[in-house]
């Protein structure tokens, strides 16, 4: 990609971070980076087009952040995968935000992200399924139950920074966003969980 390219990528995803997908208008990033509409229309001549450049590399990080799954033997598995979704977060704020404009203008990206979403939820239910196996959590929860936490915990992954924003939460922090999807898990956890968690976990969410 030529620099005029990315710059005009990167102008737009700041736009669309600070004032939501549907509200910018190809002038405005235009005028952002510093060129004319026409210019702009050369290299990218519809905002569609920019949108889904835009995606490209999100993509490759969704996959990245899939591939952290079965890294660690222990609860850091799923504190690390936060920490990377997290920072996507950070980086593509307006695709968490506008889910709802994505899934009506944007179909081929929404199956992108949908795609993601299912993929993390199972992993999710086989996080969970490795735990209770290894003394983690409560053997004696139906499979059932753990599946509807998953689920869960996949909602909240996807809703939390529209809850922030309701909140008028301008800095979402980390470790809030990491504790709200582990309070899911806390009441289903062992003694030897509980021991693990305060061992390895606690100490990142302070």
């Amino acid at each position: 990609m030529t620099p005029t390219k990315q710059k005009i990528i990167d102008t737009a995803i700041q736009l669309f971070n600070e004032q939501g997908l549907a509200n910018v208008r190809l002038q405005q990033i235009a005028d952002e980076v510093g060129i004319s509409i026409g210019n702009l229309a050369y290299h990218f001549n519809t905002k569609e087009i920019i949108v889904s450049t835009a995606f490209e590399p999100l993509q490759e990080k969704f996959g990245n952040v899939l591939q952290l799954y079965s890294q660690y033997p222990n609860l850091l598995d799923l504190d690390v995968q936060l920490s990377k979704l997290f920072e996507l977060f950070k980086e593509y704020r307006f695709c968490f935000l506008d889910v709802i404009e994505i899934q009506r203008s944007y179909p081929e990206l929404n199956q992108v992200y949908q795609s993601f979403v299912h993929k993390l939820g199972l992993q999710l239910e086989k996080r969970i399924e490795f735990n209770q196996k290894r003394g983690i959590l409560n053997p004696n929860i139906s499979q059932h139950i753990y599946h509807q936490i998953a689920q869960l915990m996949v909602l909240t992954i996807n809703s939390w920074l529209a809850q922030q924003a309701i909140l008028n939460i301008s800095c979402p922090q980390e470790a809030t966003f990491k504790e709200t999807v582990w309070l899911h898990l806390l009441p289903y956890l062992t003694e030897k969980g509980q021991a693990e968690f305060h061992a390895l976990i606690a100490p990142l969410l302070s």
